[in-house]
């Protein structure tokens, strides 16, 4: 990729000489300004040559404010340029110096393993590096298609504005010389959504998630913080747009034309779901007080999202938990995040001392399936697991992708119930967690060809569990093999404290402040901490 070196070689200082030059050249033209003023025909004076000379002042005074103005949008340009091209340089070096720091280099735009590194080098590190080195081109070449633009539009006279003094026509200039923002690349994976994302200054990053939240909200390989200031700029715009819906849903000419456009079926379901997606908006809306609203989707049947407790930009162990059928966020967001506030917070008790932290993310970012009449078959059989696989596989990435110059120490993906195999089915094909705990699951079809690694799939099982033991999705990790079976009866941990038996198929994880064998033992797994671990010793029997 060529590119690549033409664009180390372009220097940020020529072109910061130049916006100097061009600045000067502005300031001497716009000190002409009284003088024009001062210039102005006799009041006494009449007749053609009179007004030859007020249409040739006029001119005079045009030209002006047209060279200002070109001055100006010039000018902007070329400091515009070299401070995009002074940060791409930057991140062309930090490129440079992680690929040294993961065994490759960049030469010429390639990326390559450095001569006598170690064989078969991360090639998770790798794809990051092509990504980056991708986007630094593109927006290399963006910047000299912006400058190019701007030159060809004063060198072709086009774009004057109509601007009656100096002052006015340098604003104008300068407004029109401002480059464009770059929009991500099309179809991107997270790593090029995160190369994109590292490539913009700070006031590019904030004007995106103030004015264009759609495009960050639910952008994977960004990073949450941006990610929730974006979903929380989106709840009032969603609100407003689901209600002008029902508004319009009212007249039938209006149904008539979006039946014809989306079908009946999906008409009748838009209208009987705003209430329930107005109410799931409240719930996001107030859990953004205290938590972060990560993603954000009402373009289906329900509205999807995923609320995040602590810091998931700077954790060092981060949990993704996925729950299972007849999960809504209007009817179960605030439960499971109780719930997993309890288990998150347990975790940072085993980390007591070590000034690490944790961070769990409830992930309801799909549309489990519901046991009502008319999807018990469908709630069995249905690909909706498939589905909300392909979009939490793409999450563990962008987490991972997110955190590529400081990844957290873990991540463990936890599914509950139908959520087990949503979650196994993404494993198979995200490599990017480090555990796999299954809660309550009715299957998920044995443990081959899961990306995590050996001896890091768990498995809890309570009393009375009838649907963990169901193996609707092809057998019970029960018995697969390679999935460590934990307890969750009354335990004593290493240290005497008295842990709590759960029951049933909802009772792995409950916020009553009363530490659980599940929730501890879930804890242990999501900080690493096989020591503590309390394992079941006999698998059957349940």
């Amino acid at each position: 990729m060529g590119d690549w070196d033409t664009i180390a070689g372009w220097s940020p200082a020529e072109l910061k000489a130049v916006g100097d030059d061009l600045a000067a050249e502005l300031k001497r033209l716009r000190g002409t300004e009284a003088e024009l003023r001062d210039a102005t025909t006799p009041a006494e004076w009449e007749g053609e040559a009179a007004e030859a000379a007020k249409r040739s002042l006029a001119e005079i005074e045009r030209g002006l404010l047209h060279r200002v103005e070109e001055f100006a949008m010039l000018r902007a340009a070329v400091d515009d340029a070299a401070e995009r091209l002074e940060r791409l340089h930057g991140a062309m070096h930090g490129a440079a110096e992680f690929a040294r720091a993961h065994d490759f280099e960049i030469a010429g735009g390639v990326v390559r393993p450095r001569p006598g590194a170690p064989a078969n080098p991360d090639p998770d590190v790798r794809a990051h590096l092509e990504a980056q080195v991708q986007q630094i081109v593109r927006t290399g070449l963006d910047i000299d298609a912006d400058l190019t633009t701007v030159m060809r539009s004063v060198l072709d006279g086009k774009g004057h504005s109509d601007a009656s003094t100096m002052t006015k026509a340098a604003a104008a200039g300068a407004e029109s010389g401002q480059s464009t923002l770059l929009d991500p690349p099309k179809d991107a994976t997270p790593a090029q959504n995160k190369a994109w994302w590292d490539t913009l200054s700070d006031d590019e990053r904030k004007w995106l998630i103030a004015q264009r939240p759609e495009l960050i909200g639910n952008r994977k390989g960004i990073p949450y913080q941006a990610r929730h200031e974006a979903n929380v700029n989106r709840i009032a715009l969603e609100r407003e747009k689901l209600r002008e819906l029902r508004e319009n849903l009212k007249d039938w000419t209006f149904v008539l034309e979006r039946a014809k456009e989306v079908g009946i079926g999906k008409t009748i379901s838009d209208l009987r779901g705003i209430d329930e997606k107005l109410k799931a908006l409240d719930v996001l809306e107030r859990q953004a007080e205290d938590n972060s609203i990560v993603s954000l989707d009402t373009s289906g049947d329900r509205v999807r999202a995923a609320v995040a407790i602590g810091d998931v930009d700077n954790a060092d162990y981060v949990a993704v938990y996925t729950p299972g059928m007849n999960s809504a966020v209007e009817d179960n967001m605030n439960r499971y995040v109780d719930e997993l506030r309890e288990v998150n917070q347990y975790a940072q008790d085993m980390l007591a001392g070590t000034g690490e932290t944790v961070a769990t993310v409830v992930w309801m970012d799909y549309e489990p399936p519901k046991t009502s009449v008319d999807e018990i078959v469908e709630g069995i059989f249905d690909d909706r697991a498939e589905d909300g696989a392909k979009r939490l596989a793409a999450e563990l990435e962008g987490l991972e992708a997110s955190r590529m110059d400081d990844p957290p120490e873990r991540i463990t993906a936890i599914g509950h119930s139908y959520g087990s195999l949503t979650t196994a089915l993404a494993l198979r094909e995200s490599d990017a967690a480090d555990a796999f705990v299954s809660q309550g699951s009715p299957g998920w079809n044995g443990d081959d060809g899961l990306k995590v690694p050996a001896g890091e799939l768990y498995n809890l099982r309570t009393d009375g569990d009838l649907i963990a033991g169901s193996g609707w999705y092809g057998g019970s990790p029960e018995n697969y093999d390679g999935v460590r079976q934990l307890e969750t009866d009354d335990a004593v941990t290493a240290d005497g404290e008295r842990l709590a038996g759960s029951e049933g198929h909802s009772g792995y994880t409950e916020a009553d402040r009363r530490q659980s064998t599940s929730e501890y033992n879930t804890a242990a797994v999501i900080t690493g901490r096989d020591d503590l671990l309390i394992e079941r010793e006999h698998a059957d029997s349940r």
